[in-house]
């Protein structure tokens, strides 16, 4: 499996403690890591990064030929859409997959891509990550419109000609996730290993519990939850305060 980590200028201080926690975790061999650098991250920041990289296992660096800092969605559709054409034309990886692994991820364990790759070798789908509800409209007028497979998830590297919408994601005011829903969700397995708890932050231990608060003013009790047992991987802490709490039992 490939891991296409994106580093940007709005999230690149999350980056530095994701990637020392994957070192201290053993790396990831014998996948891939390929990092992709917006062009406004300080090349010192880079340099260091691909330092901790390298550190990992077999790793890869690029920068991204166009930058959005519009801010979401617009920016992470952007590294998206050309994310998917690269892994689509360049194949010298040589990966069936690939992980769109955002900043805001934190892998629990000691070989958590692997567990990963294991169950999506099992699965039989093209895509793999959590299945979750799309929700549109604000207060009473809130109202469910399908599913969606959550964006940082596993893709075949054809996605590029497997979903027609890729192409044009750059151009679309919806999320790149919810933009695909319709295509996608069909060809996806939704896991247990990955748990979705989008932007949430301040992780504490209580016991054997890992609990956590919702992320400012764009965080929802919702998705507050505490870290299941079964997941190897958590998205949505917005502030490395869960790969601190990994690190320490260590």
């Amino acid at each position: 499996m490939l891991l296409t980590i994106p580093v940007t200028k709005a999230d690149q201080h999350l980056a530095k403690p994701l990637l020392s926690l994957m070192v201290k975790l053993g790396g990831i061999r014998p996948h891939k890591m390929l990092l992709e650098f917006s062009q406004t991250v300080p090349g010192e920041v880079r340099k260091e990064l691909e330092e901790l990289g390298a550190q990992c296992g077999e790793m890869y660096s690029r920068e991204l030929k166009t930058t959005d800092e519009r801010g979401w969605p617009r920016s992470a559709n952007a590294v998206f859409n050309e994310t998917a054409l690269h892994v689509f034309e360049d194949r010298s990886y040589n990966e069936a997959a690939w992980y769109f692994f955002e900043l805001d991820n934190t892998p629990l364990c000691r070989d958590w891509v692997q567990k990963l790759q294991d169950e999506y070798n099992l699965a039989k789908m093209p895509c793999m990550g959590v299945v979750n509800k799309t929700v549109r409209g604000v207060g009473p007028l809130r109202k469910q419109d399908g599913t969606h497979l959550v964006g940082t998830s596993i893709y075949p590297v054809d996605l590029w000609t497997r979903v027609k919408l890729c192409k044009h994601l750059n151009t679309l005011p919806d999320p790149f996730d919810v933009a695909m829903q319709w295509e996608v969700v069909p060809m996806s397995h939704h896991t247990e290993l990955i748990q979705h708890n989008w932007s949430t932050a301040k992780y504490s231990r209580k016991g054997a519990r890992i609990t956590c608060s919702p992320a400012g003013s764009n965080g929802s009790a919702d998705y507050a939850n505490p870290v299941s047992p079964r997941a190897v991987v958590l998205h949505g802490c917005k502030d490395s305060s869960l790969a601190k709490l990994v690190e320490e039992k260590l």
